[in-house]
C-alpha cells in the first residue's frame, strides 16, 4: 500500500490547502460565519483513511495500516494509517482549524464520538469501482455509508445561514482503479488502458455531482498523482528517468479530463469545486527527492511493507531516514 512519508505534508502545505485557502475561507477560515462549524467529509483511499480498516480484517494488507512501521514519526505507534505519520485528511482538518474527522467505523461502534466536524469514510485500497478486496467499500458505498449517517441523526452535517454552508467534501480516489485494471488484465495494450481512463474519470465524475446533489456546495477534489513514478512502474522506467513517463502522460489525461468535467459541474447553482494538484505536488517533491524507492520495503519480492513472520520477525526493511523517500510502503 504506497503512502507519504514527509511527503504528505509538502503536498498539502504547498499544492493541496492553497486553493482550499483561496476558495473557502470567506466560511471556513476566515470566520464569516464563525458561528458556523466547520465540517469535512472525507472520501476516497488510503491517502485520506485515518482508520477505517479493522485491525482484525482477514485480509494481512489491509490491517497493516495498525502494525508497524506504520505511524513511527506521528505519533509514534500505527495509527491506522497507511502512512509513517498524518495523511491529506489530518492536514486539511488542521488548516481549517478543526480536529481530524473520525473513522466511520468508529462512529458507528460509539455512540459518544463526536461528528461535529465531520466523518471520514475513506477506505485504503478504496476506487471509484470494486477494488482489490471484497472489504473495501468503493466510493459510492462510502456516500451511502454517509446517508445512513445523515438518516440516522448522527450527523448534522449541513448547516446555513444567509445561503452559506459550512461543509467541505473531500475525495482523493482514482488511483487504486488503475492498479486493479493491471491486475485483472496483466497483457492489456496500452490503447486498452487508455480506454479505461474515460470510465474511470466520468465514474468519478457522477460522484462529484452526487455529493452536490446531496447538499454539498464546497467540494474539493485531488487529480491523478504521476502513477508512472510509483514504484512498481517506476522499474520499469527509460535509462536516465525517474518515472515511467508512459503511465504519467495517462494520468496526465486522466486529469485533463478530470479538469474538463469539473468545469462543467462548477456551473450548478452555488458549485465551488476545486481541483487539488496531487500530480504536480508529488512530481515536485519527486525532483527534490531523486527517488522512487520506498522507505519500507519487503526482504524479498514474496513480501511487503509491515509483514511479520509467524514468530513475529519482520520481514521487511526500514530506511535510516524516512525524510529522505517519497512513499513509505
Amino acid at each position: 500500500m504506497a503512502s507519504f512519508t514527509r511527503v504528505i505534508q509538502f503536498v498539502s502545505v504547498s499544492f493541496l490547502l492553497l486553493p482550499v485557502l483561496l476558495h473557502l475561507s470567506a466560511c471556513c477560515i476566515n470566520g464569516a460565519a464563525a458561528d458556523l462549524s466547520t465540517a469535512l467529509f472525507a472520501f476516497g483511499g488510503s491517502y485520506a483513511d485515518t482508520g477505517n480498516h479493522n485491525r482484525s480484517d482477514t485480509e494481512p494488507r489491509m490491517s497493516a495500516s495498525w502494525s508497524k512501521p506504520y505511524g513511527e514519526t506521528w505519533p509514534g505507534s500505527p495509527a491506522g494509517r497507511f502512512s509513517d505519520g498524518n495523511v491529506s485528511t489530518d492536514f486539511i482538518a488542521a488548516f481549517l482549524g478543526i480536529p481530524s474527522p473520525p473513522p466511520y467505523g468508529q462512529v458507528m461502534t460509539n455512540p459518544d464520538i463526536s461528528t461535529t466536524n465531520g466523518v471520514n469514510f475513506a477506505y485504503g485500497g478504496a476506487g471509484v469501482f470494486n477494488t482489490f478486496y471484497a472489504t473495501i467499500p468503493n466510493v459510492s458505498t462510502q456516500i451511502a455509508q454517509f446517508q445512513n449517517l445523515t438518516m440516522e441523526g448522527r450527523i448534522n452535517w449541513l448547516t446555513q445561514e444567509n445561503g452559506t454552508y459550512s461543509s467541505l467534501a473531500f475525495t482523493i480516489i482514482g488511483g487504486n482503479d488503475y492498479g486493479e485494471f493491471d491486475a485483472e488484465y496483466p497483457n492489456a495494450t496500452k490503447e486498452e488502458k487508455w480506454a479505461f481512463v474515460p470510465v474511470v474519470v466520468n465514474a468519478l465524475a457522477d460522484t462529484l455531482r452526487a455529493l452536490y446533489d446531496l447538499g454539498f456546495r464546497k467540494i474539493a477534489v485531488s487529480n491523478l498523482l504521476p502513477l508512472g513514478c510509483q514504484p512498481g512502474a517506476a522499474s520499469h522506467a527509460s535509462s536516465g528517468e525517474l518515472c515511467d513517463e508512459d503511465e504519467n502522460r495517462m494520468s496526465q489525461f486522466h486529469n485533463d479530463l478530470l479538469a474538463a468535467h469539473v468545469y462543467e459541474l462548477k456551473k450548478l447553482p452555488g458549485a465551488e469545486i476545486i481541483i487539488l494538484d496531487l500530480y504536480s505536488a508529488l512530481t515536485a517533491a519527486l525532483n527534490d527527492i531523486g527517488t522512487t524507492e520506498p522507505c519500507c520495503q519487503g526482504i524479498s519480492s514474496d513480501y511487503e511493507c509491515a509483514d511479520v513472520a509467524s514468530n513475529g520477525t519482520s520481514l521487511y526493511t526500514v530506511c535510516s531516514d524516512p525524510s529522505q523517500a517519497l512513499l513509505l510502503g
